[in-house]
């Protein structure tokens, strides 16, 4: 198993279905795109204006918006994204890498995002202790046989999910 038995995951028919439930959730959707259009990572955000992050700017509102709720997406290593994701993407962007080589392969890329995110104070914990507690419960249920039967026989109250 790994991390992705952490991951709470949502399926869509589409990308396009996806990035409008993301949208009518309230969130902003970047895209990874190789386009010619594209902004390096680095500059995306209305603070940054068009410089690096730098430690100066650690808690400030940064890229990608500051504080908002934010999807990234990434295309197939092949292809990328398609014309209609990026047409409904918020903004695309790019990470920025030498030598000869065009892009990063699909973990290393989002790897990459994930950690520039986490270092621009971006990507900040939101859940209170009570949100934690429940996802925590939920992850259990799903991955520990008999776990929803042992705790509510321990007088333990989940919530249905």
């Amino acid at each position: 198993k790994g991390a992705g038995r952490w991951l709470t995951l949502h399926h869509y028919s589409s990308a396009p279905a996806c990035i409008g439930a993301l949208h009518r959730k309230g969130f902003k959707v970047y895209a990874s795109d190789l386009n010619p259009t594209a902004v390096s990572i680095d500059e995306i955000g209305p603070l940054n204006a068009g410089r690096p992050v730098g430690a100066e700017d650690v808690g400030a509102e940064l890229p990608f918006g500051g504080r908002e709720k934010i999807a990234v997406l990434f295309g197939n290593e092949s292809r990328g994204i398609s014309d209609v994701v990026r047409r409904m993407a918020d903004q695309c962007f790019v990470l920025p890498m030498s030598g000869f080589g065009q892009s990063f392969n699909l973990s290393v890329a989002c790897s990459l995002t994930l950690y520039h995110l986490r270092m621009a104070a971006v990507l900040t914990p939101s859940a209170n202790e009570s949100e934690i507690c429940e996802l925590l419960a939920k992850w259990l249920c799903r991955d520990v046989p008999q776990s929803r039967k042992l705790l509510t026989s321990k007088g333990f109250k989940l919530p249905d999910f």
